[in-house]
């Protein structure tokens, strides 16, 4: 469980590991289990169900992808009381019949619990754990990054206000928007956004429309980095919007969520991308990049030419 690389994706102590999990979702995990997979000492990719979620059918959703992955060994963690134990013994050893588990950790009430049998790591007996003492949360809070409470204040920063909805509805023409509006929507749009000025719900509706168009969404997507205005930009158009005119501006949002490593968010946003409209480029780009575990600086972006280098 322990490794001296001190490389992005290498953990060193037990509180990395678990420091490294929460960063990764978002959140603070609870109720849940989480598969850490590994591509030899390295972190590849994290999965998660539910706590009450069938053992076999866990199972059979993580297998095909790890083993298509080339995943070499999983480390098991699950979030909840003691009676969690059954749980993981009964799924760490369906999975270790085809991927090595070389980790089952329980973690309850602050403590970490070591749940291989005589097994003569000090977390055997629990261990108190704190992820917000480590290297890895002082890393992430220079730049700016944060842990939510739960899953469900995560989801929250995606899901739609029924009544901000309603309110840019009211203010929506039918009337085409041509491009050179469109583009000048964005630009006002992310000129506020830096100056930390919150969008009015006449704002929302003419960036709605707008970002329909392929070359103001462009635009949107070419200027949008990892700057935390721009996340927020994006993420509240994504709220604000009726479900129709979504998937444009939680497809940016997961862009930018993706950029600054917030894939849990990320993931959250392309998904409500991808169930509220059509496939587009951005959203096909989105999902090879959480897929084939690219991180932010293994990707450059030669913007003069709008086309995608990849190192």
């Amino acid at each position: 469980m322990t490794t001296s690389d001190p490389r992005p994706g290498f953990v060193r102590r037990l509180e990395e590991l678990l420091a490294v999990v929460a960063y990764q979702l978002g959140y603070h995990p609870n109720n849940e289990v989480i598969a850490v997979l590994m591509r030899d000492t390295r972190i590849h990719s994290l999965a998660r169900w539910d706590l009450d979620a069938p053992i076999d059918a866990a199972a059979e959703d993580l297998l095909p992808a790890a083993l298509r992955d080339r995943i070499t060994s999983m480390r098991i963690i699950g979030y909840g009381p003691p009676a969690t134990r059954a749980v993981l013994t009964g799924l760490t050893a369906r999975l270790h019949l085809f991927i090595p588990v070389v980790t089952r950790l329980l973690v309850a009430d602050g403590h970490a619990f070591c749940l291989f049998k005589q097994c003569p790591c000090p977390a055997s007996g629990g261990v108190a754990v704190d992820v917000r003492r480590t290297r890895i949360a002082a890393q992430m809070t220079v730049r700016g990054r944060v842990v939510l409470p739960s899953r469900r204040h995560l989801k929250a920063l995606v899901d739609p206000d029924p009544a901000a909805q309603a309110r840019t509805a009211a203010l929506l023409t039918r009337d085409d928007v041509d491009e050179r509006t469109s583009r000048r929507a964005v630009q006002a749009a992310m000129t506020l956004g830096a100056a930390r000025r919150p969008l009015t719900d006449t704002h929302a509706a003419r960036l709605a429309p707008a970002l329909h168009r392929d070359s103001a969404r462009q635009q949107a997507w070419l200027a949008t980095g990892r700057h935390q205005w721009q996340q927020d930009l994006w993420l509240d158009l994504t709220r604000r919007v009726p479900d129709s005119y979504v998937s444009s501006p939680a497809s940016l949002a997961a862009w930018s969520a993706w950029q600054r490593g917030e894939t849990g968010l990320a993931s959250m946003a392309w998904r409500r991308a991808v169930e509220n409209g059509p496939p587009t480029q951005l959203t096909d780009l989105i999902a090879g990049l959480l897929a084939s575990q690219i991180t932010p600086d293994q990707l450059l972006l030669h913007r003069p030419g709008y086309r995608l280098y990849l190192r």
